[in-house]
């Protein structure tokens, strides 16, 4: 029997995220609706009889609505990845980490948190991109012209047994936005340094055209340049 092939199963594993995107979405709103919490409403009585007896219960709904608690057991995404573990064990692969760093892909953090939600552990951080606008570094121009660089957040040290737990996560292609108003009349040239996947230092050249808008977005290199941090 062959293995799944990786376009369907990044494929699934992106839908499974879209998925957890829009409950995600849908807890909060939920968890924000109706003007204050259950338990505050209770308390601001400041009358015991109602207090004490509704006060834990209503806590305890008002807190209930963790997204990757109620994934496993309110939602059946948890599935896909037992699922595919016993397809990997059939076809003679191993785990999730395994499969993505042999194909070298990468899942969303999304799907990072349905794959906690059942095994209670997180994919390795080379396998996972994060789904947040992440600032890893700013740069004032200013005249010369001259860039004053700010350094932002990083990836990770790229130490292959790091999770993706929040603060680790793969490389990725950056892209540079454009504040503070739009570029001049003469294009920008700027050489992002940084570290690559692999620790090593990488430098990337960019052109930001002349006249390109406030609030663009211009790539640094291509999917193949990734960075885990800038320096």
């Amino acid at each position: 029997m062959a293995v799944i092939s990786k376009t369907v199963l990044i494929g699934m594993a992106d839908r499974a995220a879209s998925q957890f995107d829009l409950i995600r979405i849908a807890f909060a709103t939920i968890n924000d609706v109706g003007g204050g919490l259950f338990y505050t409403r209770s308390n601001d009585t400041n009358d015991s009889d109602v207090g004490l007896p509704l006060g834990q219960p209503l806590d305890n709904i008002d807190k209930g609505w963790d997204i990757v608690t109620n994934i496993n057991s309110g939602t059946p995404l948890h599935e896909l990845i037992t699922a595919m573990e016993k397809h990997f064990t059939k076809v003679g692969e191993t785990t999730w980490d395994a499969f993505l760093l042999a194909n070298d892909e990468r899942v969303s953090n999304y799907f990072n948190k349905i794959y906690f939600s059942i095994k209670e552990q997180y994919l390795k951080a080379d396998n996972v991109f994060s789904e947040k606008d992440d600032l890893l570094g700013s740069g004032v121009v200013s005249s010369g012209p001259t860039l004053d660089f700010t350094d932002g957040i990083n990836y990770g040290d790229g130490n292959a047994n790091n999770f993706a737990d929040g603060s680790n996560f793969a490389a990725s292609q950056l892209r540079i936005k454009v504040v503070g108003g739009a570029i001049g009349g003469t294009d920008l040239d700027i050489d992002v340094v940084g570290k690559n996947e692999d620790g090593d230092s990488r430098t990337v050249s960019v052109v930001i055209p002349a006249s390109t808008a406030e609030n663009a977005f211009i790539d640094v290199g291509t999917s193949a340049n990734r960075f885990r941090d800038i320096t």
